[in-house]
């Protein structure tokens, strides 16, 4: 395989389960409302780890890696929850 098939590939892969998990996430949230807080703590603590990261770039990711998996995190979270409400993050 070529590496531009590839990069589709792990593309439409990523994508996919993307949308699997925001929908799993989606559906437990509103089946059970102890869940939908337990979730949104788990995108909390995602957000919080990755924002470290950025801090510890030597380490982990760098900043702008650091700040696209955010905006993925935070998609993620309106894709369960709808949209935030009140101030959107800086990032």
């Amino acid at each position: 395989m070529n590496p531009q098939n590839e990069i589709d590939a792990l593309s439409a892969e990523t994508i996919a389960t993307q949308i699997l998990v925001a929908q799993v996430l989606f559906r437990l949230a509103k089946a059970e409302p102890k869940l939908a807080d337990a979730i949104r703590q788990a995108f909390d603590d995602a957000s919080h780890i990755l924002e470290q990261t950025a801090y510890q770039s030597a380490e982990g990711l760098g900043p702008d890696e650091a700040t696209k998996a955010m905006r993925i995190v935070d998609e993620l979270r309106e894709n369960v929850f709808g949209p935030i409400k009140g101030p959107k993050p800086l990032v």
